[in-house]
């Protein structure tokens, strides 16, 4: 009798332990630093890697983090083939396919950069009417800069792209966010030949975590809102974005 109950408990904890058992959750994202950040051996580091870390210890679930083009990891959460983006802003036409963590765990600030001689000139935003304006594709900024057509933009991959093609005077002027294109532009060592314009638009761009609409883990993404929630009040979040200033 004690053998048939004891082999009943072990089959149980057995079952429990797998139940508990959990595919990982598929982060998707590109470098971006400070907040992805390519390490010497091809890892990633940086504000939200180590803010993944942070949710994945508390959530008990692995979170695998996977390295995609921006664009392809937008498609990714729309389809369902990921779990998590990082740094992610909000626009009516992402809200149609991505849940927004319901806080913003930090916030950019968008910025225009030309060379030393031309950035100065430009003081407002009509200045930038009449030249050739730089941008990384697939990112939003601000309002009224998104949606006009009168601008002349031209579109580009990354960041780091667009900064080339302003050092080689394919553009007069890009647009960025900081502290993102701050940090590029001194490890690029182009702090000798370009600079901040005079105008910089006042909004500044939160940004969340995205998850998918659907799917059959909305619970694990509601856990994970709810954690993260919790690390901004207890100022986890604040120590993580302090080591990177």
């Amino acid at each position: 009798m004690k053998q048939a109950i004891a082999a009943m408990l072990l089959g149980i904890l057995l079952l429990a332990g797998l139940t508990a058992q959990q595919d990982p959750l598929i982060a998707v994202t590109e470098i971006w630093p400070p907040y992805r950040i390519e390490a010497g051996d091809g890892r990633m580091t940086g504000i939200d890697i180590e803010l993944l870390e942070a949710l994945e210890e508390r959530l008990g679930v692995e979170i695998e983090v996977q390295r995609h083009p921006f664009a392809r990891a937008l498609e990714m959460i729309r389809t369902g083939e990921a779990d998590i983006i990082t740094g992610i802003a909000y626009t009516p036409e992402r809200d149609e396919y991505i849940a927004y963590s319901s806080e913003s765990y930090s916030s950019v600030r968008p910025v225009f950069y030309a060379g030393r001689d031309l950035a100065p000139q430009i003081r407002s935003y009509e200045d930038l009417y009449g030249y050739v304006i730089g941008y990384s594709l697939n990112s939003a900024y601000f309002e009224p800069f998104n949606s006009d057509e009168n601008l002349t933009k031209q579109g580009l991959s990354t960041e780091t792209q667009v900064l080339r093609m302003l050092e080689l005077g394919r553009v007069d002027v890009i647009i960025g966010t900081n502290p993102n294109l701050a940090y590029d532009v001194a490890r690029l060592g182009l702090d000798d030949a370009l600079s901040q314009t005079s105008y910089t638009p006042e909004p500044n761009t939160p940004l969340f975590l995205g998850f998918p609409e659907t799917g059959d883990r909305l619970e694990l993404y509601a856990q994970a809102n709810t954690l993260l929630s919790a690390m901004l009040a207890d100022g986890s979040i604040r120590e993580i974005l302090d080591r990177y200033r």
